[in-house]
């Protein structure tokens, strides 16, 4: 038995060490007291003897090679009689420079590698199950991950047997079950079609609608693995303006495209009109109150006429100076001297006050009037009074008021402005008066002066060289301009539209002179690819910065709806992207190739593309100049598609409706070097 044991541990030493790698256990059967034992494997080496090791002999080790499986999918989409197939990482990025192969199998024929394909993925649920136990397990954060590292090695020793850990033996079983599937699929009868160009798509056009079973196909020097082996998809048979899911993935470079499109677009000039306002740059200047001294006040105490009311029967009067004026705090002006004059009195009069503000002082008719100490304005009733020499029992009597002025009451002028310690605006009162103190007046006060585009309460201006407001119409960097006797401009919004002809814009200043801006996100270039505009991401994300409103716009070379459904649906992945747009998405059509079409076949691409649009929850428009939506377009059938109209001219003479006028192709914007396209929005 010891022998037989011995004879097992040297068998498990030899494995198949290629790509694949074949390893089977050893399988002992041991016959009941005899203790023979009898082994299978199954090796691509030449058979050699099993000798007899000694126990002291050198510990021999092999490296053993376990099969790689990175994870890959296969996703396929269709948009009419075509199926564009294509391989994803993990990343859920496309995978290139790998070429694959699909083997595409009519729907009726999938059953035929239906168990293979399951046996597949039977062994990669066992992978997985497996996998999160290790994971579970294991305490070192550095191990590497077996189902994505190539090539992982693992020493076997000859003479400990040192067993195929059961993980790595599924990996083994997945390798014959991917041999299983390439054999069943090779005898499947279909078409086959190759990634040729390595660019981790397949594209097939002009096939017959339908479902079928996409395979992919296992060949040497391939360094992933699908983890999906057979997909299924339908081929669609007419278009359903629904976004393309993988656009990106059919875009190239810009300049691989071929940007047909200049920074002028092909619109007539009608006319340049004369400028009415010179052109000056947004800017805010501060400019500080100014301020003139003046003399310094003259602070005194006042007191009104003697007032006398007479008694009943006419024999006894009495009267106080009336409306007496003190001011709490300033020497000379807190007191003033009254007169109190009474006759027919039994006695003398009584002189009261009827709070503790003012103090009364002294005796017969002289008496004194003096202001307490008050931060607010206050006004006091004194009050003489006496008994009637002719009847006792009746008195008279007469009240004042005496108004007392506050140290927190403001220090004016002899004319009644306000006055100021210095020329910073701190404000004089009567509690820091000083008979020789320095005081002065405002002349003008403090303001903030504009100059160019500004928005102020959400109502947008134009200030010239010298600030003011420039009102009625005006003509400024050749655009035509409405503004109200107030200066509000009169139409509701003033935009431009930009691409990557513009270079790098500087927003922050572009925001202060426009409301909104349509920006081009991709267009379909003369290679007939289409691409992502290489400024679109830059612009869209620094105008929404600055909080001007943002559409977008794509240049299409569309020859037909399958292609206006491609555009509109990179259009719709880029402004998604980041975050949406609140103006709609135009498709933009001016190119002499479209020309060659039918108008029925230019106003069919229109519609795929706003369709296409529309059903992402996204607003659509189309732009074109006059001549086009006059002549070679049908804009009334469109119905709520938004029109935007190129004229450049004083004003649009274009007959039909429109949203957005664009209006000149030679504006100038703070923060864009060179012309740029000025609009006026109507909605």
């Amino acid at each position: 038995m010891k022998v037989l044991l011995e004879q097992e541990e040297k068998l498990k030493e030899l494995f198949h060490n290629k790509k694949i790698v074949m390893i089977l256990s050893a399988i002992v059967i041991v016959a009941a007291g005899v203790g023979i034992g009898v082994f299978a494997y199954q090796s691509t080496r030449s058979k050699e003897a099993v000798a007899k090791v000694e126990k002291k002999e050198k510990v021999k080790k092999e490296v053993v090679e376990v099969p790689t499986f990175t994870a890959c999918s296969l996703e396929g989409e269709s948009i009419e009689k075509d199926l564009t197939l294509i391989m994803k990482g993990d990343d859920g990025q496309k995978v290139s420079d790998v070429p694959f192969q699909v083997k595409l199998i009519p729907a009726d024929q999938k059953e035929k590698i239906a168990d293979a394909v399951q046996k597949i993925a039977d062994v990669d649920a066992k992978i997985a199950e497996l996998q999160a136990q290790a994971d579970a397990k294991t305490t070192d954060t550095k191990k590497e991950d077996t189902k994505k590292t190539a090539k992982k090695k693992q020493e076997v020793s000859s003479l400990t047997g040192e067993a195929v850990t059961p993980l790595e033996q599924l990996y083994v079983d997945k390798q014959e079950a991917i041999d299983a599937y390439t054999e069943t699929l090779s005898m499947v009868n279909a078409e086959t079609y190759s990634d040729d160009d390595s660019d981790g798509m397949i594209y097939i056009e002009s096939i017959d609608p339908g479902d079928y079973e996409a395979c992919y196909i296992p060949t040497e020097g391939n360094d992933y693995s699908a983890t999906n082996y057979a997909v299924d998809v339908n081929v669609k048979d007419k278009i359903e303006y629904v976004a393309v899911k993988n656009i990106a993935e059919k875009t190239v470079s810009a300049s691989a495209a071929g940007d047909v499109q200049s920074n002028v677009k092909n619109v007539p000039v009608e006319a340049t009109p004369t400028n009415t306002v010179e052109f000056v740059e947004s800017r805010t200047e501060e400019i500080p109150a100014q301020y003139k001294q003046v003399a310094t006040p003259v602070v005194q105490a006042s007191a009104g006429a003697v007032a006398t009311v007479p008694s009943a029967d006419g024999s006894a009067t009495v009267g106080i100076s009336q409306n007496a004026t003190l001011y709490s705090g300033v020497n000379g002006a807190n007191s003033v001297a009254i007169s109190v004059q009474a006759s027919g009195l039994a006695g003398e009069p009584q002189v009261t006050s009827a709070n503790g503000v003012v103090s009364l002082t002294g005796s017969g008719e002289n008496y004194t009037i003096t202001a307490g100490s008050t931060a607010e304005d206050v006004t006091v009733d004194v009050t003489v009074s006496g008994a009637l020499a002719s009847d006792p029992s009746q008195t008279v009597s007469a009240t004042c008021s005496v108004l007392v002025h506050g140290t927190n009451k403001a220090l004016t002028a002899s004319d009644g402005q306000a006055l100021y310690v210095d020329t910073n605006g701190t404000p004089a009162t009567y509690g820091n008066y000083n008979p020789s103190g320095a005081y002065y007046v405002k002349e003008k006060d403090a303001e903030t002066r504009y100059y160019g585009w500004q928005e102020i309460d959400g109502y947008r201006y134009y200030f010239d060289k010298n600030g003011n407001k420039v009102t009625g119409t005006q003509v400024i960097n050749g655009a035509t301009y409405n503004f109200g006797s107030d200066g509000v401009l009169l139409t509701s919004g003033f935009g431009i539209d930009v691409s990557k002809w513009q270079g790098n814009i500087d927003w922050s200043q572009a925001s202060s002179a426009v409301s909104f801006a349509i920006i081009r996100c991709g267009f379909r270039g003369s290679s007939g690819n289409i691409a992502v505009d290489p400024k679109f991401a830059q612009n869209i994300q620094g105008a929404k910065a600055n909080g001007v409103r943002v559409g977008v716009y794509f240049y299409s070379i569309a020859m037909n709806e399958a292609q206006a459904v491609e555009e509109a649906s990179l259009a719709v992945q880029q402004v998604s992207q980041y975050g949406g747009v609140s103006l709609p998405i135009y498709i933009d059509m001016e190119d002499s190739r479209q020309l060659s079409l039918s108008q029925a076949e230019r106003d069919a691409i229109v519609m795929a593309f706003c369709r296409t649009v529309q059903n992402s929850g996204y607003s659509a428009g189309v732009y074109a100049n006059k001549n086009w939506l006059t002549n070679h377009l049908s804009p009334s059938s469109y119905g709520g598609i938004s029109i935007w109209v190129a004229q450049y001219n004083t004003q649009c003479t274009y007959r039909g409706r429109y949203d957005i006028w664009q209006y000149s192709s030679k504006g100038s914007i703070p923060g864009i070097g060179g012309n740029v396209d000025l609009n006026t929005s109507y909605f």
